[in-house]
């Protein structure tokens, strides 16, 4: 997300960073999967299906969010509102807020992922559900 190396003055931002987006986004995956290998693969490969409690679209905007906030970023860093990580954060929470909403409020794609499986003759082609997913796995 843009996180400098140099100078070094600027590594505890970067940490302060890493924190609430451990908090924001990654502990809500834990406390809702736990520690298993299945449902870390399936996040790890991006090929979790949305829940109802929006935690993995929280996840997914909050990256996003982070992700698109490094942009408005210059080289200069010249305004107060341009220093690191100020706008990584708010694209982080913002980008979280939308994936929680669209998912938890909105149910927006839940129970579906992303199928990016080469589509045979008579198959429909971009989503499926998470039941459809199981089934092709076995």
């Amino acid at each position: 997300m843009g996180a400098p190396l140099y100078p070094q003055s600027l590594i505890p931002s970067t940490l302060l960073l890493s924190v609430h987006v451990s908090l924001v986004a990654i502990l809500p995956l834990f406390y809702t999967h736990g520690v298993s290998s299945f449902a870390w693969r399936d996040i790890m490969a991006a090929w979790l299906p949305l829940d109802e409690a929006g935690v993995w679209g929280g996840f997914i905007g909050c990256m996003m969010g982070g992700w698109i906030g490094a942009v408005p970023m210059a080289l200069d860093w010249d305004r107060d509102w341009q220093a690191w990580p100020v706008t990584v954060l708010t694209g982080a929470y913002l980008g979280w807020a939308v994936g929680r909403v669209l998912t938890a409020d909105l149910k927006l794609g839940i129970g579906r992922r992303i199928d990016m499986s080469v589509p045979s003759e008579g198959q429909n082609v971009g989503t499926s559900t998470a039941w459809e997913g199981a089934e092709k796995m076995k």
